[in-house]
Parts: C-alpha cells; sequence; structure tokens
C-alpha cells in the first residue's frame, strides 16, 4: 500500500462510506471529504465532518501509519492545526491524541484491492471530458464578473466609500497570488489606518508595519522591530497570524519579496487614482 493509493481510495470513496466509526468509537459521518491539496499543507482541505453530532470543518491528513504524522514532523508544522481528520490505513499508536483517527483498514471491504488502483488513475488520464456548450460558458462568465464586482462593491462599503484603499488592498491581494492571496488580504485589512490618504506615513513606517504585521521579524532589524511595536500600539493594530507557502515557488516570487515589491510601488504611486 502506498500513501498516494490511499489518497486516492479517500477521494473517490468517502462520499460512498456510512456507518464509520473513528479509533475510539466515536460515529463518523462524512459529509465532504475535502478537495485534493497540491500545495504546501494537508493532503486535503475543506473537508465537512460529524463525529458525536458535532460538526468539524478543516483539513484531512492521509498517512498509511498513524506514528507517520511524527516521521514527517507535522507536530511542529503550523500549516496542520486545523486538522480535523486523520486517515490511516494501519493506526499503530495509541498515544496519539492531535486529533480524531480512523482507520481505513477496518474497512477494507469499502475499498478495491491495491492492485486494482490504476484503474482511478486511468479514469483521470484516459478520460475524455465533454467541453460545455458556448453559451454555457458565457453565462459562467457573467457570473463569475458579477460576484469579482459584487464583493468589491461590499468592500467599497467596508472602507467607507474610499476607492484609494480599496484599489491598493486589491492590488497587495494580487501580488500575493497564486498562493498567498489570502494571506495578503489578512495583513493589508490589519493596516488599513496606514492606507489612508490623510494620515502621513513615511516609507520607513510603513515598511516597519508591514513586515512586522506579515510576521517577517528576520527580515527587520532590532529599530525596525522597536518602530513596529510603538507604531502598533500608537494605532492600536490587531495581531495578524498568517501562514505563507512557499511549496514550489520560485524564490522571485517568496512573500517576503513580494511585500517589498509592493511598498515600492506603493510609495511611488500612491496619489495615483484609480480611474
Amino acid at each position: 500500500m502506498k500513501e498516494i493509493n490511499l489518497q486516492l481510495y479517500w477521494l473517490s470513496m468517502s462520499r460512498k462510506c456510512r456507518n464509520l466509526r473513528i479509533v475510539n468509537g466515536d460515529l463518523l459521518n462524512i459529509i465532504y471529504g475535502g478537495e485534493i491539496n497540491f500545495n504546501q499543507g494537508p493532503d486535503s482541505l475543506h473537508a465537512r465532518i460529524e463525529i458525536g453530532g458535532m460538526l468539524w470543518v478543516g483539513s484531512v491528513e492521509i498517512h498509511i501509519n498513524s506514528s507517520d504524522w511524527f516521521h514527517h514532523k507535522h507536530d511542529h508544522d503550523d500549516f496542520y492545526r486545523n486538522v480535523i481528520l486523520h486517515v490511516v490505513w494501519k493506526h499503530n499508536m495509541d498515544s496519539f491524541v492531535r486529533c480524531p483517527t480512523l482507520e481505513l483498514s477496518r474497512y477494507m471491504h469499502l475499498f478495491p484491492t491495491e492492485q486494482s488502483c490504476p484503474f482511478i488513475i486511468d479514469n483521470f488520464s484516459t478520460g475524455c471530458i465533454d467541453m460545455p456548450p458556448v453559451e454555457t460558458l458565457k453565462n459562467m462568465g457573467m457570473e463569475r464578473i458579477e460576484r469579482k464586482a459584487h464583493a468589491t462593491l461590499l468592500n467599497l462599503k467596508s472602507n467607507e466609500c474610499d476607492w484609494h484603499i480599496v484599489f491598493w488592498k486589491k492590488v497587495f491581494y494580487a501580488f500575493g497570488l497564486p498562493l498567498n492571496g489570502a494571506a495578503f488580504e489578512a495583513i493589508i485589512d490589519s493596516v488599513k489606518p496606514f492606507l489612508n490618504k490623510r494620515i502621513h506615513v513615511d516609507a520607513y513606517h510603513l515598511k516597519c508595519i508591514m513586515l512586522g504585521q506579515a510576521g517577517m521579524f528576520e527580515w527587520m532589524g532590532h529599530q525596525e522591530i522597536q518602530t513596529f511595536q510603538l507604531l502598533k500600539n500608537a494605532y492600536n493594530i490587531k495581531d495578524c497570524h498568517v501562514l505563507f507557502m512557499k511549496f514550489r515557488m520560485r524564490p522571485m516570487n517568496f512573500p517576503e519579496k513580494r511585500i517589498l515589491e509592493y511598498l515600492e510601488l506603493y510609495l511611488q504611486y500612491n496619489d495615483l487614482k484609480p480611474f
């Protein structure tokens, strides 16, 4: 049994499984097994499960053995803090208490054998996908534009109709794409007072507050860290706990580099009108 096979088993069979129980005997109801994660972090994201009648929403990590959690050093990785279910083939350590554990080997009759696993891969590699009609694609495109427009209008309303702030927030979000857009958005929301055109903030202060809110203290000197703390207290800035992804990312796209590039752009063109 290989771990990749087990991941395919979970993705293909999780919706069909009923009357499962985790290792402590509690009843498990799988509402949604999650979507595969191709980047840094747990194997499956946005899963929804019920354990003992309580709804859990989060990530699922899949291993051959329960002990692999520690062999892979997940216990020291913040990306695995929101794992709600540990799916394993063999539960080989009773001391694992990080999250509920499902031992799949107890339900072998629900899964294909390891030798028959390639048919799952073949379906992905050889199956033909029918393209939807052009009219359907047009409707999908319009719905997407409407969703983005609605989100922008809500953003504008929450920022007192200040297009200046909304514009530079959107630019900063784009600098975080494709992996760290949400993290960048959280940072820019936390330092919103510094984007207000009525408040004069020099380049040094803006750099200190941006890098400090991003938690990039290794890129800051002692004086810059002190300045960050003073600004944070003066403007009542709340903590911003974000995690950045760097997996399979080129150094030129590392978040610390993108933040510094954004600062250069903002300081040079912050008087630019969005319209």
